[in-house]
């Protein structure tokens, strides 16, 4: 049906009576000094304009409807709105009042709606900004076999690909590194693993649970125990802190954030664990890496470690990754968490631990390691360049 202005007094509409073929038909209105007449093929009757009353309706009250108490059951309707501007309305003390009355609506309506987008954008942005609250209080309910769980699936991913160095000697070795690192982590919560993975790339990663790798050619560039300490103890942080946990969760959606937060953690975490796989594409983000920083650095400190090693280290790889000769070499093979690119802002975060160092009492009083760093890589480089005991050798 076209509902389009015919001429200045005509419109095209509808109407509906009881006299018309299923009480309703198509055709004309004609608006006069007196009344809205409206003409059809079934007929034509007319409202007097004295006392009819206007209205909108239909679907997003598009349609312009009129009705008078002398005539119950009928009515007239257009959507062409540029009626209720007809010459005879506008000197029409009534009607002048109906058409206030339907702009004030209008605008109420408008209001309203405005109102509702308005409340639930607010709604949204604070569920945004209180995302990472929510997201902590959950973490922090997620049990520690839960997270073990979801380290060693993890691991066992990444060892299938590569070689672990499980000699004895070694393992000694790296517990006289990594003992007063432990010794100075504020959390009991977790229970840390310490392995040396067979590969020349620069890196370590940590998983949550405690499991904790760092790569041979990580160990073989370092030149002091401080050094290594100190991306142990960044590495470590991320586990206190329950980086992995937190930023597993944040991919599930605000939803699934929601209904842990009230209760369903259970389904959370087994979520969690059907999709650990997830955990080798995480990337976290700066406040994270900050945050990790900074509680390295106090474990070090709470070591009585020389702090000094962490700036040294992430100096060493900053320089490395941004050589295109060498950066082939820190990335790892690997399909691990990579140190460097999951470390985003380097230079940034090395010019404020420096900052934090120029803070700090000067002393040489630091921790001294009953460890021959040299000797230890030499015993590596040893293993490293053993064959590898066969299936059959294993068993």
């Amino acid at each position: 049906m076209l509902l389009n202005m015919m001429q200045d007094d005509s419109f095209e509409g509808g109407a509906f009576h009881p006299g018309f073929p299923k009480g309703r038909s198509s055709g004309t209105l004609r608006v006069s000094p007196s009344h809205v007449h409206f003409t059809c093929g079934n007929g034509s009757f007319e409202l007097p304009l004295d006392g009819v009353q206007v209205e909108e309706g239909g679907a997003s009250d598009r349609l312009i409807f009129f009705k008078h108490p002398h005539n119950p059951g009928c009515s007239v309707y257009t959507d062409n709105k540029a009626i209720l501007n007809h010459a005879s309305f506008q000197h029409h003390r009534g009607m002048q009042g109906q058409k206030a009355a339907i702009a004030k609506r209008r605008w109420t309506g408008r209001a309203v709606l405005a109102g509702v987008f308005t409340t639930v954008a607010l709604v949204l942005v604070g569920l945004w900004l209180a995302k990472a609250p929510m997201v902590g209080v959950i973490a922090g309910q997620v049990p520690v076999s839960w997270e073990e769980k979801l380290g060693e699936t993890v691991f066992k991913q990444i060892t299938s690909r590569a070689r672990l160095m499980e000699d004895p000697g070694l393992q000694k070795q790296l517990e006289l590194l990594t003992g007063p690192l432990v010794a100075g982590v504020r959390s009991e919560r977790y229970k840390f693993k310490f392995h040396i993975v067979e590969d020349a790339s620069l890196n370590a990663f940590a998983l949550p649970g405690g499991i904790v790798a760092i790569h041979s050619g990580l160990l073989l560039r370092a030149e002091s125990p401080e050094e290594i300490i100190g991306v142990l103890a960044h590495e470590i942080a991320h586990v206190t802190r329950q980086h992995g946990v937190r930023k597993m969760i944040e991919t599930l959606g605000l939803y699934a954030i929601l209904g842990a937060l009230f209760g369903d953690t259970e389904g959370l975490m087994a979520v969690l664990v059907e999709n650990s796989g997830a955990l080798l594409n995480l990337k976290f983000s700066r406040d994270f890496e900050r945050d990790a920083d900074e509680q390295g650095w106090a474990t070090m400190l709470a070591g009585d470690i020389n702090p000094r090693g962490m700036i040294e280290m992430f100096q060493k790889l900053e320089k490395e990754h941004e050589d295109p000769k060498k950066k082939a070499g820190v990335m790892g093979k690997l399909e691990t968490p990579d140190f460097l690119s999951t470390h985003p802002g380097v230079k940034t975060r090395i010019d404020h631990l420096e900052e934090k160092w120029a803070k700090l009492p000067k002393q040489t009083g630091y921790r001294t390691f009953d460890l021959n760093y040299k000797d230890f890589q030499n015993m590596l480089r040893s293993r490293l360049s053993q064959q590898p005991p066969s299936a059959k050798e294993k068993k």
